[in-house]
């Protein structure tokens, strides 16, 4: 409450409810990426491989070839370093 009553008044405007509402669901939206993150991260290394993606798939009962696996990571792969880091795979749900 104190971060959204931005002139002190012990009160929350509407466009203080909304700005609020809006940090909230860009939180829950970016915690839910992180989580799917951390289940595709099977090593806990940071980033993702194409062995992590490819057993995370496994285990959610799909058989993902990994020369489709290597297509999406070359696809997302801005610093060329073969891995999804967070901020890759953000920017691919992000659609960027």
């Amino acid at each position: 409450m104190e971060t959204s009553d931005y002139n002190g008044d012990k009160l929350i405007d509407y466009t203080a409810f909304l700005s609020a509402t809006v940090d909230l669901h860009s939180y829950l939206n970016e915690s839910k990426l992180l989580a799917v993150f951390r289940q595709f991260d099977t090593d806990n290394s940071g980033s993702l491989t194409c062995e992590n993606i490819h057993l995370a798939m496994q285990k959610l009962g799909y058989e993902v070839p990994i020369s489709e696996i290597q297509a999406i990571i070359s696809n997302v792969d801005e610093n060329g370093d073969g891995n999804i880091s967070y901020e890759e795979f953000k920017k691919m749900f992000e659609g960027k």
